[in-house]
């Protein structure tokens, strides 16, 4: 894994939550940019930010690859007269 390949993931616009699988079979989820620092001045280290409010120090020789979730597939949005079909129809007792 190449320092730039995780930067890449971590600055991306629109940003997509990633894991980050380790050598030691840990992964490691980053839902947000901010949870993940590449401190510029140690290019080895990566730096990403715990739920619990800890941090986990972790050298980028032990990370084996960055995993993207399948996309969600939506529904294409509805067009002004399907959208009027969904009104609900009054009851008749």
């Amino acid at each position: 894994m190449t320092r730039d390949v995780l930067a890449r993931a971590a600055t991306a616009r629109p940003f997509r939550p990633f894991t980050v699988r380790l050598r030691d079979g840990d992964a490691v989820r980053v839902p947000h940019p901010e949870v993940i620092f590449l401190p510029p001045k140690n290019p080895g280290m990566v730096v990403i930010s715990k739920p619990s409010g800890g941090v986990r120090l972790t050298d980028m020789a032990s990370i084996t690859c960055v995993e993207f979730p399948e996309p969600v597939e939506r529904p294409a949005p509805l067009s002004a007269g399907e959208a009027g079909n969904l009104r609900e129809e009054p009851r008749t007792q």
